[in-house]
């Protein structure tokens, strides 16, 4: 099959070859229809790979930092072959598609095959023809509901909580900083339910997207007069909430959230700003400030996203999976329409082209869908592997940071040793380490590798509980 893919050292966007993903027991394997690249969210992190070592520095200090940490116990040689490692390394785009089910897990019982459904998660709704998407990252898709509107459901999810973490009551004046993707979603979610809404953002064009989704009233948030032009909106009162989904870097934000904000209000950070603010403003007001983590509960939490336990509903009310149901909802009753903000469509085999739309400053771009072909690509194998003469013919599970930081490099150096197959969860992964360390195939599964004649020697480097 094929998976859209980006080099993170270089930047470089294209379609690989890869073998299928493995279908683990609490999850579903996807065909892909349509997948949605988010503007905001990927043109980032294209930026961030196409720049230098010192802006990829700058752009994630966190990462750098954790660099110098693994320096100063490992030294700098091995540190830095550990960094070459891992800037070589391919990154799966996407996180937010729909499609059909054509395989379940074992544990699954809420899908069958046949169903369509929507799907969420970085390495798991990605740009490809197949996907492996844990039961709890999925939902089903309600027959009268457009696959072009559902592929919006993980941002839709990401807008829904932060409507949640706002807490955000019938007849409220919320005001919405950033009318990107994540914003125009928030706005038709809040419009539903009557709440009214005022939109800030700097661009003209997304002003005019939110205008006509029918939002109440849109500002540009560089007016000299925005707090006293927002202020006499409300006659005086102030938003009841403010909800940030921009992501800049511009310091002023979250200062002008709180004078837009009424006493005892509440600010909902869902975009990536900068946390300086002055005290006085939100002290005095004495108001709330809340972020919202990504779809709602469960994101971050292994248990409930690879392992698919749920949270029960009397203890927890809106998880990841039951907002991105709610959204679906919202679609089906006709409350809003997603695929309005739909400013792009692409067929799959041109996507890498797509992402050259999200950086031209000429292109207005809001949702860029991709659309996917019915059939499914064939990975070709290598069949014809002529009998080595080494001593040891190696097929290999599990290709994590320490089998291919330390154990694979040894043994492609080991004049006895032939490398045979590699096989990972992430048939991105294997495609990887295939190439880097000279195996003769990459495999989807286990069979491929102990059914193999020519194998004689099989190592196991999954996590332990795995094996």
């Amino acid at each position: 099959m094929k998976q859209l893919t980006q080099n993170i050292k270089t930047g470089k966007i294209s379609l690989m070859d890869v073998v299928e993903p493995i279908c683990n027991s609490n999850g579903v394997i996807v065909k892909n229809s349509y997948s949605i690249i988010s503007s905001g969210t990927e043109s980032k992190s294209v930026n961030t790979a196409k720049s230098s070592l010192i802006g990829k520095a700058i752009n994630r200090p966190d990462l750098t930092k954790q660099v110098i940490d693994l320096a100063k116990k490992q030294g700098i040689k091995s540190t830095y072959k550990l960094v070459q490692d891992r800037l070589n390394a391919l990154s799966a785009l996407g996180y937010s598609s729909v499609g059909e089910v054509v395989e379940i897990g074992k544990n699954v019982s809420s899908i069958k095959v046949g169903d369509f459904v929507a799907c969420a998660g970085v390495g798991y709704a990605t740009h490809a023809e197949l996907n492996y998407v844990p039961i709890n990252l999925v939902a089903k898709i309600p027959k009268n509901v457009d696959l072009k509107d559902a592929v919006y459901t993980t941002l839709g999810a990401i807008a829904t909580q932060g409507i949640r973490r706002a807490n955000a009551q019938l007849g409220e004046t919320i005001i919405v900083i950033g009318l990107g993707l994540i914003g125009q979603l928030t706005n038709q979610i809040l419009k539903a339910s009557g709440c009214k809404v005022i939109g800030l953002d700097i661009s003209s064009q997304s002003i005019k997207k939110a205008e006509k989704n029918g939002i109440d009233i849109c500002y540009n948030s560089k007016d000299d007069n925005i707090v006293e032009q927002v202020i006499a909106y409300t006659k005086g009162l102030g938003a009841d909430k403010v909800i940030i989904t921009a992501g800049s870097k511009d310091k002023g934000i979250m200062d002008l959230s709180g004078h837009l904000c009424r006493d005892r209000g509440a600010v909902v950070i869902v975009g990536d700003v900068p946390l300086d603010f002055s005290r006085h403003i939100f002290y005095e007001k004495e108001l709330d400030i809340k972020f919202s983590r990504s779809y709602g509960p469960g994101r971050y939490d292994k248990t409930y996203e690879e392992k698919g336990y749920d949270y029960p509903i009397g203890y927890v009310r809106w998880t990841e999976n039951r907002n991105m149901q709610s959204f679906l909802e919202l679609v089906a009753n006709g409350s809003i329409k997603p695929s309005a903000i739909t400013s792009h469509e692409v067929d799959f085999l041109e996507s890498p082209k797509a992402y050259d739309i999200l950086t031209d400053k000429k292109q207005i771009c809001f949702g860029v869908v991709i659309h996917y072909n019915k059939n499914i690509s064939t990975y070709k194998y290598n069949v014809d592997i002529a009998p080595s003469k080494a001593k040891v013919n190696i097929g290999y599970f599990g290709v994590g940071n320490f089998a291919s930081s330390y154990i694979m490099p040894y043994l492609k150096s080991h004049k006895d040793v032939n490398l045979m197959s590699i096989m990972n969860s992430s048939g991105l992964s294997s495609e990887k380490n295939k190439k880097k360390f000279d195996f003769k195939n990459s495999v989807s599964k286990p069979d491929q590798i102990f059914n193999d004649n020519l194998i004689n020697t099989v190592f196991i480097s999954t996590r332990h509980y795995l094996h």
